[in-house]
């Protein structure tokens, strides 16, 4: 492990690890980019190289810090990036938020298995919440082995269904709220979309990025954020080229890429599916072992009780809709966010002084 192969090894899956706490359910369906990038419609390319570089830059910071304050998770790290009585509150905060996020991720299993495969909505959340346990069971180790497995298979993966809907252009009926919601964009500033779009992703980012540096799994893993921060760039980009061939008719569609998917043939949409399964099980599975790690230190209480405990009490979050949630909560997490980039930012330039 410590050897030239060892440590690029453990780099890339720093990497799949950022990349796979963020591209989940909101990203892979295509809601959070359609609502981000698609509606700025001829400024959303300008948006997405701020995306890129942005989410590259910050996980560098974020892997540099945290290193150097030797965090063993994000409660440490923010006490050293914004001071005691700062870190308490967004402390807080980022605790809603990732309980906000793994309720997210519920009702998206929930509406995929209601919406696309005829099956009982509960059965969806159920089925995640047992997928994530299984997982978390092996800690820091699972988180690890579960994006190194299906990172790699679902980046081609959205690569080849995102090409398959560019060049074959689809009919797509339009969808009867298309008019409306198509001039409804997040914001009309392409710059502020994507410091906001990165700002509240960069919550989850942080902390999973902190939570791994921690078991020491080498010196140095800074690179992992640039490598992740790129992955992320092209990922959006070819979402967000997948959906824009096809806008404004998808703008009232819950899931546009599921759609898209399957208007070129039900293999492609159940390739599809599979694909937003990988991206809501990696997200709730980062926002799970953040969450727990947090509390199971704080509280002085066992692991696996606590991660249970969550998973109970995030289900009835997931009753709610998917698409409202995403709407509502995300971009009120990207202002409150900025905090966390200007605090980065401080720190950073503080450390090369």
């Amino acid at each position: 492990m410590n050897g030239p192969g060892g440590y690029q090894a453990i780099v890339f899956k720093v990497a799949f690890c950022y990349i796979g706490a963020i591209v989940g359910a909101g990203f892979t369906s295509g809601q959070e980019l359609m609502q981000f990038f698609v509606s700025l419609e001829e400024k959303k390319v300008p948006a997405l190289i701020v995306v890129a570089v942005l989410f590259a830059v910050y996980g560098w910071i974020t892997l540099s810090l945290s290193q150097l304050y030797q965090s063993s998770d994000y409660g440490s790290f923010l006490k050293r990036l914004l001071g005691i009585r700062a870190a308490g509150l967004f402390d807080l905060v980022i605790g809603i938020f990732l309980f906000s996020g793994l309720g997210i991720m519920l009702s998206a299993a929930g509406a995929v298995f209601d919406e696309h495969l005829g099956l009982p909505f509960n059965w969806g959340v159920f089925l995640l919440g047992l997928g994530v346990a299984a997982v978390l069971f092996a800690n820091a180790q699972g988180v690890l082995w579960l994006n190194t497995v299906l990172m790699p298979a679902k980046f081609l993966l959205v690569i080849l269904v995102s090409g398959l809907i560019i060049f074959t252009s689809p009919y797509t009926p339009i969808h009867p709220e298309a008019a409306v919601l198509a001039t409804e964009p997040i914001t009309d500033s392409w710059v502020l979309a994507g410091v906001l779009n990165v700002s509240y992703n960069l919550i989850l980012g942080l902390t999973i990025l902190v939570s791994l540096a921690g078991p020491n799994l080498g010196p140095n893993l800074n690179m992992a954020g640039i490598w992740g921060g790129l992955g992320l760039g092209i990922f959006a980009g070819v979402i967000v080229g997948a959906l824009a061939s096809n806008w404004p008719q998808i703008a009232g569609y819950q899931v546009p890429m599921l759609y898209l998917a399957g208007q070129i043939h039900p293999g492609v949409k159940l390739l599809y599916t599979l694909v937003l399964g990988m991206g809501i099980l990696t997200t709730a599975v980062a926002c799970a072992y953040s969450l727990t790690l947090r509390l199971a230190r704080t509280l002085k209480i066992p692991y696996f009780p606590t991660l249970l405990l969550i998973l109970i009490l995030a289900t009835p979050l997931a009753q709610l809709g998917f698409g409202q949630l995403v709407r509502l909560i995300y971009p009120v997490f990207g202002y409150v966010g900025l905090v966390l980039l200007i605090g980065l930012t401080w720190r950073a330039l503080e450390s090369l002084s």
